[in-house]
């Protein structure tokens, strides 16, 4: 009986706290939990892009492994490398990542972020920037892979051959 009124009230004190923190809640998992990012970050923020997407009518983009690989290994290499930019320092093109991903598409695109501390606000800045934006509302991309490294983010966009 003391177990469960403890066990409950350590749930209250987390609710309770939990709350007052919102978005941050993902970045206090993932310090501990590196698994984390693989798996709520990235379906939080393809759900954000998906909720603007259906605002203005398109489809909701789905989730593409693949795609989730070559978005990891792209914000990776930028990491190792130390760029950020669409094209490497030795000259590789975000497509180099997909196809090493095994990704084959008839159009993509990409989007490349670095230091955001939530993924709410990633998806925002992403948002409000027109190329970025441009890409999360091109109607020819039919999913989405998203891959973090370090302070890196990347959005790998698609449309499968």
């Amino acid at each position: 009986m003391i177990n469960k009124i403890i066990l409950s009230f350590t749930w209250l004190i987390v609710g309770l706290f939990g709350g007052f923190y919102g978005s941050n809640y993902y970045y206090r998992i993932v310090k501990t939990d590196p698994a984390y990012i693989q798996t709520s970050s990235y379906t939080d923020m393809i759900r954000l892009i998906n909720k603007e997407r259906v605002i203005q009518g398109l489809k909701p983009l789905v989730e593409n492994d693949l795609l989730n690989k070559s978005a990891r290994a792209k914000a990776c290499d930028m990491k190792e490398k130390g760029y950020f930019e669409h094209v490497s320092p030795d000259g590789q093109e975000p497509w180099v990542f997909m196809k090493a991903a095994g990704y084959n598409y008839y159009t993509a695109g990409e989007n490349i972020a670095v230091s955001y501390d939530s993924t709410k606000k990633l998806a925002e800045a992403y948002l409000k920037s027109p190329s970025h934006r441009d890409n999360i509302l091109n109607p020819e991309y039919t999913e989405v892979g998203v891959g973090e490294c370090g302070i890196y983010s990347v959005e790998h966009f698609g449309m499968r051959k």
